[in-house]
Protein backbone atom coordinates (compact mmCIF):
# COMPACT_ATOMS: atom_id res chain seq x y z
CA UNK A 1 0.00 0.00 0.00
CA UNK A 2 2.67 2.39 0.47
CA UNK A 3 4.49 1.70 -2.59
CA UNK A 4 1.14 2.67 -4.58
CA UNK A 5 0.64 5.80 -2.61
CA UNK A 6 4.68 6.71 -2.81
CA UNK A 7 3.91 5.95 -7.07
CA UNK A 8 0.73 7.54 -6.93
CA UNK A 9 2.68 11.04 -5.66
CA UNK A 10 5.45 10.73 -7.84
CA UNK A 11 3.30 10.19 -10.67
CA UNK A 12 1.06 13.56 -9.84
CA UNK A 13 4.59 15.43 -9.25
CA UNK A 14 5.62 14.27 -13.10
CA UNK A 15 2.12 15.15 -14.42
CA UNK A 16 2.05 18.65 -12.63
CA UNK A 17 5.67 18.90 -14.08
CA UNK A 18 4.37 18.15 -17.71
CA UNK A 19 2.04 20.59 -17.07
CA UNK A 20 4.00 23.30 -16.29
CA UNK A 21 6.72 22.90 -18.46
CA UNK A 22 4.37 22.52 -21.59
CA UNK A 23 2.27 25.66 -20.73
CA UNK A 24 5.74 27.82 -19.98
CA UNK A 25 7.34 26.41 -24.03
CA UNK A 26 3.57 27.45 -25.45
CA UNK A 27 4.19 30.55 -23.76
CA UNK A 28 7.98 30.89 -24.91
CA UNK A 29 6.92 30.01 -28.63
CA UNK A 30 4.09 32.53 -28.49
CA UNK A 31 6.06 35.17 -27.08
CA UNK A 32 8.83 34.44 -29.74
CA UNK A 33 6.80 34.57 -32.77
CA UNK A 34 4.58 37.75 -31.09
CA UNK A 35 8.14 39.46 -31.54
CA UNK A 36 9.27 38.50 -34.63
CA UNK A 37 9.60 41.46 -37.11
CA UNK A 38 8.04 40.44 -40.38
CA UNK A 39 8.18 42.60 -43.65
CA UNK A 40 5.65 42.19 -46.92
CA UNK A 41 5.84 43.30 -50.38
CA UNK A 42 1.50 43.46 -50.49
CA UNK A 43 -0.06 46.46 -49.71
CA UNK A 44 -3.62 44.85 -50.61
CA UNK A 45 -4.80 41.47 -50.27
CA UNK A 46 -4.91 41.68 -53.96
CA UNK A 47 -2.30 43.68 -54.80
CA UNK A 48 -0.56 41.97 -57.68
CA UNK A 49 2.21 44.60 -58.36
CA UNK A 50 2.57 48.25 -59.83
CA UNK A 51 2.12 48.15 -64.01
CA UNK A 52 4.38 51.79 -63.37
CA UNK A 53 6.83 52.89 -61.45
CA UNK A 54 5.19 56.06 -60.95
CA UNK A 55 2.19 54.59 -59.26
CA UNK A 56 4.19 52.59 -57.49
CA UNK A 57 5.95 56.21 -55.57
CA UNK A 58 2.69 57.59 -55.62
CA UNK A 59 1.43 54.48 -53.12
CA UNK A 60 4.61 54.65 -51.39
CA UNK A 61 4.68 58.12 -50.50
CA UNK A 62 1.24 57.22 -48.76
CA UNK A 63 3.48 55.33 -46.54
CA UNK A 64 7.10 56.72 -45.73
CA UNK A 65 9.68 54.95 -43.97
CA UNK A 66 9.60 55.54 -39.91
CA UNK A 67 5.68 56.23 -39.96
CA UNK A 68 3.27 54.28 -38.11
CA UNK A 69 0.80 52.16 -39.82
CA UNK A 70 -2.24 50.12 -39.35
CA UNK A 71 -1.02 46.68 -40.51
CA UNK A 72 -4.09 44.22 -40.91
CA UNK A 73 -2.81 40.26 -41.06
CA UNK A 74 -4.91 36.88 -40.69
CA UNK A 75 -3.68 35.69 -37.11
CA UNK A 76 -3.58 32.12 -38.48
CA UNK A 77 -0.75 33.35 -40.81
CA UNK A 78 0.89 36.58 -39.10
CA UNK A 79 3.07 36.55 -42.81
CA UNK A 80 0.08 37.39 -45.02
CA UNK A 81 0.11 41.26 -43.47
CA UNK A 82 -1.30 44.24 -45.66
CA UNK A 83 -1.72 48.06 -45.15
CA UNK A 84 -5.07 48.33 -46.74
CA UNK A 85 -8.06 46.25 -45.98
CA UNK A 86 -11.13 45.32 -48.67
CA UNK A 87 -10.14 43.55 -52.33
CA UNK A 88 -10.09 47.07 -54.39
CA UNK A 89 -11.25 46.76 -58.56
CA UNK A 90 -8.74 43.44 -59.08
CA UNK A 91 -11.22 40.58 -58.67
CA UNK A 92 -13.86 42.69 -60.62
CA UNK A 93 -11.44 42.61 -63.40
CA UNK A 94 -10.69 39.37 -63.19
CA UNK A 95 -14.39 38.48 -63.04
CA UNK A 96 -14.48 40.31 -66.13
CA UNK A 97 -11.64 38.95 -67.94
CA UNK A 98 -12.84 35.64 -67.47
CA UNK A 99 -16.58 36.58 -68.71
CA UNK A 100 -15.34 37.83 -71.99
CA UNK A 101 -12.77 35.12 -72.15
CA UNK A 102 -15.59 32.64 -71.32
CA UNK A 103 -18.10 34.40 -73.97
CA UNK A 104 -15.53 34.28 -76.93
CA UNK A 105 -14.70 30.60 -76.42
CA UNK A 106 -18.54 30.13 -76.60
CA UNK A 107 -18.65 31.85 -79.91
CA UNK A 108 -16.15 30.14 -81.28
CA UNK A 109 -17.35 26.77 -80.52
CA UNK A 110 -20.65 28.11 -82.15
CA UNK A 111 -18.83 29.13 -85.07
CA UNK A 112 -16.83 25.92 -85.99
CA UNK A 113 -19.74 23.71 -84.84
CA UNK A 114 -21.88 25.66 -87.60
CA UNK A 115 -19.54 24.57 -89.73
CA UNK A 116 -21.57 21.07 -89.69
CA UNK A 117 -19.44 18.46 -91.84
CA UNK A 118 -16.75 20.70 -93.35
CA UNK A 119 -15.25 21.36 -89.41
CA UNK A 120 -13.41 17.60 -89.96
CA UNK A 121 -11.80 18.97 -92.99
CA UNK A 122 -11.19 22.17 -91.50
CA UNK A 123 -8.96 20.66 -88.56
CA UNK A 124 -7.33 18.06 -91.22
CA UNK A 125 -6.27 21.26 -93.29
CA UNK A 126 -5.07 22.96 -90.43
CA UNK A 127 -3.56 20.58 -88.56
CA UNK A 128 -1.80 19.46 -91.72
CA UNK A 129 -3.16 16.36 -92.72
Amino acid sequence: MEAFVVMGAAGLAFLGAACFISVAIFDFLRGAAAGALRSGSRVSVTDRGSPSRARAERRCTRYPEGARVTVFYDPAHPGRAVLERGVGSGPLALFAWGGLTLAGGVYIVRVLCGLGGALPELVLRICGG
